[in-house]
């Protein structure tokens, strides 16, 4: 997952950061997924509910609703896990 908090009620997503550094080390970078943090119910996605505020007035937590999964190969290794 390449979202983490960034402040009391924010994220920040690091997927370009991951990419960067990923490919810096000379893996290459494949592909892209979005897993979405849902649930079905009626033929509807529902997103989780933000955590209740502890005292009146507090904001509530916002949740992540989705993870990006980044795919990355090594050039110098083939499918076995031996050298090339």
């Amino acid at each position: 997952m390449t979202a983490c908090p960034a402040g009391a009620v924010t994220f920040a997503n690091n997927a370009g950061l991951v990419v960067t550094g990923a490919t810096a080390a000379g893996l290459l970078y494949q592909q892209h997924i979005v897993a979405i943090h849902a649930r079905m119910a009626n033929d509807q996605l529902l997103a989780p509910p933000g955590d209740a505020p502890d005292r009146p007035g507090a904001a509530i937590v916002q949740q992540p609703v989705h993870s990006d999964v980044l795919v990355f190969t090594n050039p110098g290794v083939d499918a076995a896990g031996g050298a090339r």
